[in-house]
C-alpha cells in the first residue's frame, strides 16, 4: 500500500536544490533544454520532478 509523506517547505526546497543538482547542470540550462526536449532521460524525470515541487512550493 503506498504511504503519504509530509515534507515541511524546508525539506522541499532542499530536495529540489539537490534534484537541480544531479541534473548535472545549472537550473536556467536545465529548463532551456527542457523547453526543446533536450536532456537525456534521467535529467528530463528530474527536471518533471523539480517542476512538480515548484508547484507544490507555489501552493504551499
Amino acid at each position: 500500500m503506498p504511504s503519504l509523506e509530509l515534507m515541511s517547505r524546508q525539506e522541499l526546497e532542499q530536495l529540489r536544490r539537490e534534484l537541480v543538482q544531479r541534473a548535472g547542470l545549472p537550473e536556467d540550462e536545465l529548463r532551456r533544454r527542457a523547453e526543446v526536449y533536450n536532456l537525456t532521460p534521467e535529467q528530463s524525470a528530474l527536471a518533471d520532478e523539480i517542476s512538480d515541487l515548484e508547484y507544490l512550493l507555489a501552493v504551499n
